[in-house]
């Protein structure tokens, strides 16, 4: 999936004559020319199609299974589940892939002025690429290293340590990258012991200490400071032990803090 953002990216350096041969090719078929004329609707319903039929399918397996029954429905539901996104992925690909051939074929483009191909007529649109910019910023700043462009080209920016060429440390406006942790024993799903001289972020390790199983047992070590055990009851009476604010829990995503001295593997 990164691969596939990095090669649309790669397009907004095609030549005029590259992209003029492709709009031309797109128009030559009989798809495109539907696109052209206003009859783009086929493959986004094809998609809508194959979504009503894959619930279709299932309630269909539970009621022959089980007769009518929610639970049963549901069970079947569970079983298949890791082939939904798929389905639900694909009926959104084809229909933004549909709007933006749409968008192709009634451009100025298509007429042979390629210098606002890639110019949005409406300014407000401009925000797009500016979240895009930010988003390439967030290690630098402190937000995030997870679901960032650099997370695992090797560059590093936590536990105090800066390797970019030319970014400097003061860019931080957070401190959550510094703050790190080492898992020495851990019994949750979640959070498992680290790997020789790798460390998690104490904000992520809060973050997943939201959904503890009641008999949990964690032993780390944060920073300097002494080693500590965890149970339950201690995640729940320490204050410092309490979830970060939920804005940044859904916005700021932490990758695993690899050892100083090794290669910063790509882990998910």
């Amino acid at each position: 999936s990164f691969s596939l953002m990095m090669y649309a990216h790669y397009t907004l350096f095609l030549t005029d004559s590259a992209r003029q041969a492709m709009i031309n090719w797109w128009l030559s078929t009989a798809l495109g020319r539907r696109a052209a004329g206003g009859r783009g609707l086929l493959m986004p319903g094809l998609g809508l199609s194959a979504l009503l039929g894959y619930g279709g399918i299932i309630a269909l397996i539970g009621i022959a299974r089980d007769g009518v029954n929610y639970k049963a429905v549901m069970d079947v539901f569970h079983l298949v589940s890791p082939y939904a996104s798929f389905f639900i992925w694909l009926a959104w690909a084809a229909f933004a892939m549909m709007l933006f051939l749409r968008f192709v074929a009634r451009s100025k483009y298509q007429a042979g002025d390629c210098a606002y191909f890639y110019r949005p007529a409406p300014a407000v649109l401009l925000v797009l690429p500016m979240i895009c910019l930010l988003n390439g910023f967030a290690p630098y700043v402190g937000l995030k290293t997870h679901n960032a462009y650099a997370m695992f080209s090797n560059l590093r920016t936590e536990a105090g340590v800066n390797n970019h060429l030319f970014l400097p440390t003061s860019l931080r406006v957070v401190d959550y990258q510094d703050d790190v942790v080492v898992v020495i024993t851990s019994n949750h799903p979640n959070i498992k012991p680290s790997n020789p001289g790798e460390r998690m972020t104490w904000f992520d390790f809060r973050r997943r200490l939201m959904k503890s199983p009641k008999d949990v047992a964690i032993t780390y070590q944060r920073g300097s400071e002494p080693v500590k055990t965890l149970d339950m009851q201690s995640i729940r009476e320490d204050p410092s032990l309490a979830p970060p604010p939920w804005i940044a829990r859904v916005t700021l995503n932490y990758k695993l803090v690899p050892p100083d001295d090794g290669p910063c593997l790509c882990r998910h």
